[in-house]
C-alpha cells in the first residue's frame, strides 16, 4: 500500500428504509455513521474513508477507500469490506456497527495492484 494508489470505490448495500432516513433529515447523520463503521470494521483511520452517496434500493452507500501510508491497499481493502459485508459473523455485521449490510460491490480496482 502507498499513497500513489488511486481510490477504490464500493457500494454497500444495507437493508435500511432510504425514504425513512431522508424523510427524518438523517441521512446526512446516517452517511457519517457508515463512515466511522466501516472504517472501525477495516481498521483504518477514518481518514482513509469517504461516503460519497446514498441512494434508494433499501440503502446504497457509495463508499470510496483511499490510499494510507503502509496497511492494505484500497483494494485489499475493497475486497475485504465486501467479505465483511456478506459475513453475519464479521466485525462490519456487529450489533454496534451496520448489521444490517447486505453486500458489496466494486466499482473500479485503482492502480497499484
Amino acid at each position: 500500500g502507498g499513497v500513489g494508489e488511486e481510490p477504490v470505490t464500493c457500494k454497500l448495500r444495507i437493508d435500511e428504509d432510504f425514504q425513512q432516513l431522508a424523510a427524518t433529515g438523517s441521512l446526512n447523520r446516517y452517511k457519517s455513521d457508515v463512515r466511522s463503521s466501516v472504517a472501525t470494521a477495516l481498521g483504518v483511520p477514518i481518514a482513509r474513508i469517504s461516503v460519497t452517496g446514498l441512494a434508494a434500493g433499501s440503502v446504497v452507500a457509495t463508499v470510496q477507500i483511499m490510499a494510507g501510508h503502509g496497511g492494505a491497499s484500497p483494494y485489499g481493502l475493497a475486497q475485504e469490506l465486501c467479505r465483511q459485508a456478506s459475513d453475519p459473523r464479521s466485525p462490519l455485521r456487529q450489533p454496534s456497527l451496520i448489521p444490517r449490510a447486505q453486500g458489496c460491490e466494486i466499482q473500479n480496482r485503482g492502480f497499484g495492484r
